[in-house]
């Protein structure tokens, strides 16, 4: 009995202290936005990886074709005719 009374008292002091202002609550969220937090050096080097990766896919936009006559690993045919599937146009099944 003792304990529920005490955890409603805990529960309204949480709420007037809106959780996070609360003493017992705020370390605990310092503590996981210090061990959660990314680095300069971290963030730094994704992003020099990105534009390593845009920068590839801006070249293979404005070139598509490869050497060996495909398209983005798919032959030209099934680009043109990209409704197509065996036995039929696609629309033609209901």
């Amino acid at each position: 009995m003792w304990c529920l009374l005490e955890s409603h008292r805990l529960m309204k002091e949480f709420l007037d202290a809106s959780f996070r202002n609360h003493p017992c609550i705020a370390p605990v969220i310092t503590l996981h936005l210090f061990r959660s937090r990314v680095t300069k050096a971290s963030f730094t080097k994704s992003v020099k990886c990105l534009e390593g990766r845009i920068t590839a896919l801006e070249k293979n936009a404005t070139n598509p074709k490869g050497g060996n006559g495909k398209l983005n690993g798919q032959t030209q045919n099934q680009n043109q005719g990209g409704n197509k599937v065996e036995g039929g146009d696609k629309s033609d099944k209901k």
